[in-house]
């Protein structure tokens, strides 16, 4: 799978965590464990975009 196509996904599942919890959809509870699954994909995308950069430099 590439970058691209993983962000795009990525996107739309955070875009839908963050709408299911500003209308109240996740209780508190489980919504800690989503954030933690939005916290993970954006450390995720950071470190892919990092080894991606270090590619193209050599």
């Amino acid at each position: 799978m590439s970058l691209k196509t993983f962000e795009n996904i990525t996107m739309v599942v955070m875009v839908l965590i963050l709408v299911l919890l500003i209308t109240g959809a996740i209780t508190p509870p489980v919504s800690f464990y989503f954030l933690g699954v939005i916290v993970l994909i954006v450390i995720t995308n950071f470190f892919w975009r990092l080894r991606d950069y270090k590619n193209e430099e050599r």
